[in-house]
């Protein structure tokens, strides 16, 4: 007799349409479940020998397991599937995510906003508020994929994520009523059975332990404080949240991801504060987990660390160690999606990294010439990129007539930061006034002024500052 098989669980009508489905997948589960189906092998051995056509031996068997183990787990997604679809068939608001997740990923963007919108409005009238929550991260996930992060962006973003948070706390509220309702609802049918069967002990009533202990309050406590505070109090409160993990992680494995980002998080208040010594420590730490967790994080697509390996090759730019922040870039090159903003911003980062190795050359190679999906800052960053290498390649004049251009480009770009203007004509004031004019007085008080205006520069612009700093020193 043949076990531990599931085809019992499969009606007639589902039987024929998995052995359709199964027979466009694979021959041989196919012949198997016709064979088990119609119960024509008596044993292992029968079946053996039909399915592998020769006898059947102990040694052997793991060859029937593994078929039999294939089978069963394609009848587990049939069934699945199978279920699903009934659900979605019922269910309005179930089956409007999957559709909407899917215009997303067929990149029907056009389609995807209309039908959105469509969805939104039914869901408030409705006042849906678990679908609520679906359609702004839905809006968020779209917004990603089409790639157009601006302020625009980010306004529509702040009143959809205030609507989801007020929706997911209705839903919250309507699901704590629902499950007090039933609790209250069990408790007295168990006190009504008890005193008619006069079985009330001790022994008979159920004690739930509270699944979530705690340290999960306070940690999640930690994390929502942490996104009110900044600097130093910032560093504190995810110091409190990462000393309570390793308590947390012994009841959800799955929370590894903060091995990651709570270090990445300190790290980047460390490096704000300009301390960046600190912020490579934290760094340097949250990329060990990342490593040694490298095959869950791949399994996990939602979760994303370009923002973490981008704030490192900062970091280690500026504390002048280039080739570890240019090996960094090579390690993880190839987890960028080549269109993100993140992909863009690195670049350039990196290709100054070659700047100051002396490496202009390869900072040329490595530099994004396709603009296409790049935002506007990040393009005027790496045209400074480019004018840089020009000048470092000995072509002042090809430097001097980019720079000009880029100048006259940000005039006319109203979206543009204004204060990139400054740096601009920092820049044409340097080749200008200072690269290759002779050494005299007029050259001397225009280094002297320009060391006091580059000084002057704010933050975002350190590594262009550092750059023209060295020029002039």
């Amino acid at each position: 007799m043949i076990e531990n098989t599931l085809i019992e669980i499969l009606s007639k009508n589902n039987s024929q349409k998995f052995r359709f489905v199964l027979k466009q997948k694979n021959e041989r589960l196919a012949t198997t479940f016709d064979l088990l189906l119609n119960k024509s092998p008596s044993d292992k051995p029968e079946l053996f020998q039909l399915l592998f056509k020769k006898s059947y031996h102990p040694n052997k068997d793991y060859l029937l397991r593994n078929v039999l183990r294939d089978l069963n787990n394609e009848i587990r997604l049939f069934v699945a599937q199978e279920a699903l679809l009934s659900v979605l068939a019922k269910d309005d608001a179930l089956s409007t995510y999957w559709f909407l997740k899917s215009l997303i990923q067929r990149k029907a963007f056009d389609q995807f906003d209309a039908e959105w919108r469509k969805a939104w409005r039914k869901a408030e009238t409705k006042s849906d508020f678990k679908l609520i929550v679906e359609l702004v991260r839905l809006r968020f996930e779209f917004i990603v994929y089409e790639k157009k992060v601006d302020l625009d962006y980010f306004m529509r973003m702040e009143w959809l994520f205030a609507a989801a948070l007020e929706a997911n706390y209705l839903n919250y509220l309507e699901l704590e009523f629902d499950l007090k309702r039933n609790l209250i609802f069990t408790k007295d049918y168990i006190s009504r059975k008890q005193k008619e069967f006069k079985t009330h002990s001790a022994e008979t009533v159920f004690e739930m332990e509270l699944v979530v202990q705690p340290p999960f309050f306070a940690f999640y406590d930690y994390l929502f404080q942490s996104y009110s505070v900044k600097g130093t109090d910032k560093i504190g409160v995810l110091t409190n949240a990462l000393d309570l993990l390793p308590e947390i992680l012994k009841q959800r494995p799955k929370l590894v991801t903060y091995e990651v980002t709570l270090r990445a998080m300190i790290g980047l208040e460390y490096y704000l504060l300009r301390d960046f010594e600190q912020a490579n420590q934290f760094n340097r730490s949250a990329l060990d987990q990342l490593r040694k967790h490298k095959q869950y994080f791949a399994k996990n697509a939602s979760y994303n660390f370009h923002g973490m390996i981008f704030n490192q090759i900062s970091n280690l730019i500026n504390l002048d160690k280039y080739e570890e922040a240019i090996s960094l870039f090579w390690e993880f090159e190839r987890d960028f999606d080549k269109d993100c903003h993140f992909w863009f911003r690195i670049n350039w980062m990196v290709c100054m990294a070659y700047v100051f190795t002396g490496n202009y050359k390869k900072a040329y190679e490595l530099m994004s010439l396709d603009l296409t999906h790049c935002a506007k800052f990040d393009e005027h960053t790496l045209r400074l990129v480019y004018i840089i290498i020009c000048y470092h390649q000995d072509n002042l004049n090809l430097a001097i007539s980019e720079t000009d251009a880029l100048r006259k480009a940000i005039k006319n770009d109203r979206t543009s930061f204004l204060h990139y203007r400054d740096l601009i004509g920092l820049f044409m004031k340097y080749f200008n006034r200072v690269a290759g004019r002779p050494d005299d007085k007029r050259r001397l008080k225009a280094i002297a002024t320009l060391k006091a205006d580059a000084e002057a520069l704010s933050g975002e612009y350190l590594l262009f500052k550092k750059w023209l700093l060295q020029r002039v020193d």
